[in-house]
Parts: C-alpha cells; sequence; structure tokens
C-alpha cells in the first residue's frame, strides 16, 4: 500500500493519477447580452478514451489570452504571460476536467474591456461557471484558480455567489486596489506594461480561434472591436478617483465590482477561499493579508516572498501540491488534514551577513527561486497574524547625526529618551529620485541592477538606528507618522524602511506611499487590523494647509523578517519615484518641512515580535 503523506511539501496516497492525457475542445458561449467568449475545454483521458464519470471542473478567466501556439502546437493552457502553472496537467490527471476562458473584450472573445474587471464580467462569470456545472461530463461541482488579474476573476465570481462554485484561490490578486494605486498615487508603469500586454493579447497577437472558427473570421470580427479597448493609462488619468465615471463608458467601473463592497457575499456563499501573496508582490501584499482576516468562510492564508510571477513558479510553496489537495479535499471530499493544520503559512526572510551586493537579475520575470542569492526563508504556520506576540514599538526621527549614509540630513531613529534632536529638516524636492533600477517589489517589471539603496537614500531625507543590539523579528505592518508643511496645496510623499548590514549596505524591506490630499482616515469597510485607512473619493480630497503642520499616517506594506544582530534600520522619505507613479513634477520645486519635536514627533511604529 502506498504511503499516505499530505504536507504543504509532499502529497501522496490520497489520490492517484488515474488519466493519462486529455482531450481539447473549443466554442464560444453566448452571454445573456449576446457577446459571445471564447472557453477551452480539457477533458481528461485513459489511453485515448475520454472519461466517462463526472468529474469536477477547474477553470480560470484571463484577459491575457487562455492559449496560444508554441512551435506550431498548443501545450495545456500556455499563454506566455503569468497565468500558467506549470503542474495543472498533473492536476487534470487525477481527475479534473480544466478549462480556460478568453474575458469579454480580450483573446477569441467579443466585446470591450478596460483593465479593470466591469459589472458585466461579473455577471458573465456567474453564467460560465454554471454553464460548466451544468455539463454532462461535471458532477455538478466548479472550483477556480490563477495569478493577479485571474485571482480576480475567482473573486469577482464568488461575489455572484454562484451555487455550484465550492472553492478558489486567488494569488496575488488585488482585492482593495482595483485601480492599482496606493494612496490615490497611480502606477504608471505598471499601466504602460499593461496597455502595451493588453493590445497584444487583444490586438496584435490574440488567442487562437475556437474549433468551429474554421476560416479564422469569428477571430478576425473579434479582434476588430477590441480595437475600441480604451488606454489604462488615459483612462486612469481621465478617472483618477474611486468614484470616478469612466469616459469610455461613462460608468463608475472602480465601484461595479468594488470586492471590499461585496464582502458579505463572500461570508455568506459558503465558497472556501485559499488567498495566496507574497511580501514583495507589487500591490497586493496588504490585500492578502486583510482580505484573510475578513473572510468568515472556509479559508487559508499562504505568503511568500517572492516577486509576481513567482507565485507560481517557486519550489518553496508547491503549486501543484498545494492546489491538488486544495481541490481534493472541497471538491472530492478527501479527507487529506488539510484543513486541521493551522491555517496560515508564511515565509520569514533574513538578510545573510558577506552576501554579494550587485547582480542582475534579468531572469526574475520566469524565475522566482532568484531570492535565494541575496536572502534566506524559513517557513512557519501561524494560528493568525499579524501574531498576538506582534507588539507596535515607536521609533522617533532626530536631528542627531548617524554618520550613516551622505543623505539630505543623515538624521537618527531611536525610541525617545531624552529632547535631543529636537527640531525639524527641510528638503526641497528632487525629482529625479527613483527606485527604477533598484530591487523592490516592482522588480519584474524593469531592469533592475542593485539592492543598495545607498545611492536613493543620499538624495533623500534618511533617519537610521544604532546598531541592533540582539537579532530582531519584525512580523505585521509599520506604519509611518509624519509631520509635515508645505508651500502647495498637495504633495506625495514616499517612505521605505531599509535594512542596512555590517558593510553599510542598504536593504529594502517595505514602503509606502500616499498623496497629502487623502490623508484623512476613515472607518473602513472591511477588517483593516486598526491601521490608518484612506480611501480615494472626490469627496476625500483635501488641500494641505499652506506652511502649517499637518499630520500624515501611512500603513506601509507587509514584512516579515529576521533583522540580525548589529544590522540597521533606516526609514528614507523623498516625493517621488520618477518614471514609475504618476507624481506631478512642479517648478520651482518646492522645499518642505519634516518636524520631529515633542509636539510635532515624527516617526514609525515597527511591529516586533516577541517570543515566537
Amino acid at each position: 500500500m502506498k504511503k499516505r503523506v499530505s504536507s504543504i511539501k509532499e502529497y501522496s496516497g490520497y489520490s492517484e493519477e488515474i488519466f493519462d492525457g486529455y482531450k481539447l475542445t473549443s466554442q464560444y458561449l453566448t452571454m445573456r447580452d449576446g457577446v459571445k467568449l471564447a472557453i477551452d475545454i480539457y477533458r481528461p483521458t485513459k489511453g485515448g478514451e475520454l472519461h466517462t464519470e463526472k468529474l469536477p471542473v477547474l477553470w480560470t478567466a484571463t484577459q491575457y489570452r487562455r492559449a496560444v501556439l508554441e512551435n506550431g502546437k498548443r501545450p495545456l493552457m500556455t499563454d506566455g504571460i503569468l497565468s500558467t502553472p506549470p503542474g495543472i496537467e498533473t492536476i487534470l490527471r487525477h481527475g479534473y476536467v480544466i478549462a480556460g476562458l478568453d474575458v469579454r473584450g480580450s483573446g477569441a472573445s467579443f466585446g470591450n474591456r478596460s483593465m479593470l474587471t466591469t459589472a458585466d464580467e461579473a455577471y458573465d462569470l456567474y453564467e460560465v461557471n454554471e454553464w460548466l456545472a451544468r455539463q454532462d461530463w461535471c458532477d455538478g461541482q466548479t472550483g477556480m484558480f490563477g495569478i493577479s488579474y485571474l485571482g480576480m476573476t475567482q473573486l469577482t465570481c464568488a461575489q455572484m455567489m454562484p451555487p455550484s462554485l465550492k472553492c478558489i484561490v486567488p494569488n496575488c490578486s488585488p482585492w482593495e486596489m482595483p485601480t492599482n494605486s496606493n494612496n490615490g498615487i497611480v502606477n504608471i508603469c505598471q499601466y504602460t506594461m499593461m496597455d502595451e500586454i493588453m493590445y497584444a493579447c487583444c490586438v496584435s497577437m490574440p488567442a487562437v480561434p475556437v474549433d468551429e472558427d474554421v476560416d479564422g473570421s469569428m477571430l478576425k470580427a473579434a479582434v476588430e472591436q477590441h480595437e475600441s479597448n480604451p488606454s489604462s493609462v488615459e483612462e486612469r488619468a481621465a478617472a483618477p478617483y474611486l468614484d470616478s465615471l469612466i469616459p469610455s463608458n461613462n460608468r463608475k467601473v472602480y465601484l461595479e465590482t468594488y470586492l471590499p463592497y461585496y464582502l458579505n457575499n463572500l461570508n455568506n456563499s459558503g465558497i472556501a477561499i485559499y488567498v495566496w501573496g507574497s511580501f514583495k508582490d507589487l500591490s497586493n501584499g496588504i490585500d492578502e493579508i486583510m482580505l484573510y482576516n475578513s473572510l468568515k468562510c472556509p479559508k487559508k492564508l499562504l505568503m511568500g516572498n517572492w516577486y509576481h510571477p513567482g507565485s507560481i513558479r517557486n519550489n518553496e510553496a508547491d503549486w501543484t501540491t498545494e492546489h491538488l489537495r486544495w481541490f481534493d479535499y472541497w471538491l472530492k471530499g478527501i479527507e487529506n488534514g488539510i484543513m486541521d493544520e493551522p491555517p496560515i503559512y508564511l515565509c520569514r526572510t533574513r538578510v545573510p551577513k558577506d552576501l554579494t551586493v550587485d547582480f542582475n537579475p534579468r531572469h526574475l520575470a520566469h524565475d522566482g527561486d532568484f531570492v535565494s542569492l541575496r536572502e534566506t526563508h524559513e517557513w512557519n504556520y501561524y494560528d493568525q497574524w499579524p501574531d498576538p506576540g506582534t507588539k507596535h514599538t515607536e521609533f522617533y526621527f532626530t536631528g542627531v547625526y548617524s554618520g550613516t549614509v551622505k543623505s539630505v540630513n543623515d538624521g537618527t531613529l531611536c525610541p525617545r529618551t531624552s529632547d535631543e534632536g529636537f527640531g525639524e529638516d527641510e528638503y526641497k524636492i528632487d525629482y529625479s529620485v527613483s527606485k527604477e533600477k533598484l530591487i523592490d517589489r516592482m522588480s519584474y517589471m524593469v531592469a533592475t541592477s542593485s539592492q543598495d539603496y545607498t545611492p536613493f537614500d543620499e538624495k533623500s531625507l534618511t533617519y537610521t538606528t544604532a546598531p541592533m543590539v540582539e537579532d530582531t523579528e519584525l512580523a505585521g505592518f509599520p506604519v509611518a507618522h509624519l509631520w509635515i508643511s508645505s508651500p502647495v496645496k498637495n504633495l506625495d510623499f514616499y517612505v521605505t524602511l531599509e535594512e542596512i548590514d555590517e558593510n553599510n549596505v542598504s536593504h529594502y524591506l517595505a514602503d509606502g506611499k500616499m498623496r497629502a490630499s487623502i490623508r484623512a482616515t476613515i472607518d473602513p469597510p472591511y477588517n483593516y487590523l486598526g491601521l490608518p485607512y484612506h480611501r480615494n473619493y472626490i469627496r476625500d480630497q483635501k488641500d494641505l494647509p499652506l506652511n502649517t503642520p499637518v499630520k500624515l499616517d501611512l500603513t506601509m506594506f507587509p514584512l516579515l523578517n529576521m533583522v540580525e544582530k548589529g544590522h540597521r534600520l533606516r526609514v528614507t522619505i523623498n516625493n517621488c519615484d520618477k518614471g514609475r507613479w504618476d507624481t506631478p513634477e512642479l517648478s520651482p520645486a518646492p522645499t518642505i518641512r519634516l518636524y520631529h519635536t515633542e509636539d510635532l514627533a515624527s516617526g514609525i511604529s515597527l511591529p516586533v515580535m516577541k517570543n515566537r
């Protein structure tokens, strides 16, 4: 008898590969409004014979093409972007039908689309899910998978509460930030790249035609419709707020499927949700943790330390094993223990001593394992996260020189013990500041070359601690508290937390950013863990009072890092990230003031783990 093992690293003896191949068919499905959507269906075979028993269906909905040709052939669900997990055929052979959909306005499907999910698409996803469940080769149950946008479509489908959808695995998927902005600042680098990708996926290199489209005329007609898809950059510039009207359709598209507003639907659906994320992902480290903590349905959370594409190509948490365990449990009723484990599995990072500073990870978009070149990782289970053992510790900015960096001010960061260093720092905004050549959570989109942030720090305000007297685990959300004054009505503020090693090399840990006009905090529509929450509605905008101190409270991206004894921490503050975010460049460049006095105490609250 085969040994039964069920863990995140190994799974055997609970289900077997009972099939050895598949048969592919593709067709159009006609939606309620007449729009035709292209779908591929992969049914398992054994010895060339189709399965006869009814099986669960696992499917994904993509805007990046459900399939393309590779050397004249069609591998299973390969589209060359982000969405094809390496082990999907293994899961099919365990007895699952697999399906891939081109959402409306993309691939070989008809219709139009912006980059964001609309109410039309939400209804499409419901219709497609229930159509799949009704087929005579399906046992009436469905599950969904996919990364990034393909995770958003899972959550969008789940919010519609289709009765046949039993479980999903949204992977590195935006939830709170459908506009890909961070506290009012838009990621222009991301939008520009997405426009290029979407033009390829919808127009210049669309998906393969469906079976019935023998001469390709239907694909040609669909592509002609796609040519009027709006530009994401232009659309976002014309509609900067969450409640803006989108010019292309005169609708408040951002709000139509704003997932937090449908939280009750998720919680009442009974759909089991396995949230995958990463502490290094582009914009979603906050999203996954807040989503998990807001859910009341069956749930699990896994957070790695990879960049966006690495979430399905990283061996530290095997995609195939964990997805198969999840689907076996929820769709086949196999008691494999996945729900008996602690619900949260997280990766802790340590910057080791004596590491090489510079290297060129241009292969990063295809290899999520490259981070092992500069970090060590340790995985742990948790019952909840942030862990109850985490205590926020206040560190304050001072004017005392640290002697660690030739920055604009070279201040210190420390617990308050006296009034030494009280005062203020002036900073004339330097619009050449950029992280474009540095390794951070956007690294997979640009050619990076260094992980040493020292040149970046030198153009900024910095505040650096003394060497840590012991290994210190940071586990949660840093919160920056900035008392600033400005001679202009609105500015962007960028805050970066770094670890300084024994060679005085500065390593990225976490960051946050905020447009000052949305500085007001409001009650969030979900569990935001008591942290400062800002909303980007039109009504939330408020100019800065000129040359008057105001406070900015900024929740930064989460981290789980062990900072070694002898290393330092540094907070770096500036007002732009040239070429990547949409900060307006003012002329002449204004000079801000950042205060660190007894009454106007700027600093950062760090989540320090005790007794883990």
